[in-house]
């Protein structure tokens, strides 16, 4: 009876141990720095990580891009903040029905429909708040669809 339980019982118990990979905390440590010093050197070389965790390459003299989202009946972020003289460009994306990006005081007018990005210059020559409307009608909530742009000194 001895026999039968170190054969069923202790046998199979060190076979398992014996196949366990004896150091997976020190590579996934390895893999941690790997990961790190490449991070940093992307910093170094002028990569950045955005929102979505993708890589952009950062330029000098690049505009700054902000994206926008249009959908049924807001605008995402409502407000935007630049300062004078900056360069920026604004990326829009449909989310949801057809929308206008309507800023008369800047000379924008913009309209972009569900799965369609459009990507314009944001004039940043004059400060103030300068406000951003729908100006496609667009239903119950298109009254509410505004937003600002304040370029700062």
């Amino acid at each position: 009876m001895k026999k039968v339980l170190f054969v069923f019982g202790v046998l199979p118990l060190l076979f398992l141990v014996a196949c366990v990979p004896s150091q997976p905390e020190q590579d996934e440590m390895m893999d941690d720095e790997m990961m790190m010093e490449e991070e940093e050197k992307m910093v170094e070389d002028g990569m950045m990580m955005d929102e979505e965790g993708m890589m952009e390459e950062e330029q000098a003299g690049s505009p700054r891009v902000i994206r926008v989202t249009a959908e049924n009946w807001m605008f995402t972020p409502a407000a935007i903040t630049v300062k004078k003289g900056e360069r920026v460009q604004i990326s829009l994306e449909g989310l949801t029905g057809l929308h206008g990006y309507s800023v008369p005081d800047l000379g924008i007018n913009q309209v972009v429909e569900a799965g369609q990005t459009v990507t314009f210059d944001l004039p940043t020559d004059e400060p103030g708040i300068y406000n951003v409307r729908c100006s496609v009608p667009c239903g119950e909530g298109h009254r509410d669809m505004t937003g600002q742009i304040i370029i700062e000194e």
